[in-house]
Formats: C-alpha cells, sequence, structure tokens
C-alpha cells in the first residue's frame, strides 16, 4: 500500500479519465430508455471528482504532493500537484458541472449521444486539469492536445 502512496496526487486525474470511459460504456450498454440516467450519473461523476480534489487539498500535509523541490517521484518532473493546481482542478470541475447541468436539456432536445458527448466532456476536463499542473513544456503540450482534440469534436459534435 505504501508503494502506491505516490500516485494519490494524480487521483482526480485518473478519475476523470475512468469516468470518461465510464461514460462511454454507459452509451453502449444501457438501453434507449434508461439513457436520461446518464446526466445523472455525469453529475455524481462531477461530484466524486470534486471531492476528490477537495479531500487532495485538505490533505496536502499528509499526501506527498509533487512540487518544485520534492525530486523523489519521478512523476515529479513532469507536473506539479500543489494548491494552485489544486485550485484550478476544482475550478474547471465546477466548470464542468455547471457544463453537464446546461447541457442536459440540449441533449436530449435535439436527441444526441449523452454518453459520448459527457466523455469527450470529461477527457477535455483532463486535458485542462494537466495544463493546470504541467512542470514542463513537454507535459504543458500533452496537455493541451488532450484538451484540444476532445474539445474540436464537442465544437463539430451535433453534425
Amino acid at each position: 500500500m505504501d508503494k502506491l502512496l505516490p500516485l494519490a496526487p494524480f487521483l482526480p486525474l485518473s478519475l476523470a479519465i475512468v469516468f470518461g470511459i465510464s461514460q462511454l460504456l454507459m452509451q453502449v450498454f444501457l438501453a434507449p430508455a434508461r439513457r436520461s440516467l446518464m446526466t445523472y450519473t455525469a453529475l455524481l461523476q462531477m461530484a466524486l471528482l470534486g471531492l476528490a480534489t477537495v479531500l487532495a487539498y485538505t490533505a496536502r500535509g499528509r499526501l506527498p504532493l509533487l512540487s518544485a523541490a520534492d525530486q523523489s517521484s519521478a512523476l515529479a518532473a513532469y507536473g506539479f500537484l500543489d494548491g494552485t493546481a489544486l485550485f484550478f482542478y476544482l475550478l474547471l470541475i465546477v466548470a464542468g458541472f455547471v457544463t453537464v447541468l446546461g447541457s442536459a436539456l440540449y441533449l436530449e432536445r435535439e436527441q444526441l449521444a449523452q454518453g459520448e458527448f459527457y466523455a469527450l466532456l470529461f477527457f477535455s476536463l483532463t486535458g485542462m486539469m494537466v495544463l493546470a499542473s504541467a512542470g514542463d513544456l513537454i507535459t504543458l503540450f500533452i496537455g493541451l492536445e488532450i484538451m484540444s482534440m476532445a474539445i474540436y469534436i464537442l465544437v463539430g459534435y451535433r453534425r
């Protein structure tokens, strides 16, 4: 269990990826009559993501957060997970929560696939979170690419 402790700061990023994949799986396996539950599931997942970020923020003294001075982890060179990054994580999650609330009626009215939309939203959120905690130019570029690919698809989503 102690070997997993250095990976604890990456819980919000990992959860965002897992939640995006789970939305895709729900789109495939849920019956069409039950797909209205996907909005509630996306809201619950955003709330859980926010809770994980708040827990990481409040447990900063106990968790091994990555900073510029911390070179004990191989991952420390790629990203900084300090109070500022966690604040931006929380800000992005709140924006994602508002986006899910605002898009629910639109997706239902236009009869668009909700699971794909929410999965792309979670993937773009993952890219934004990587951007918020980037420690070098390569990580910044990777976060920008993850975010931009999902947002490009979201822009042309209705077609």
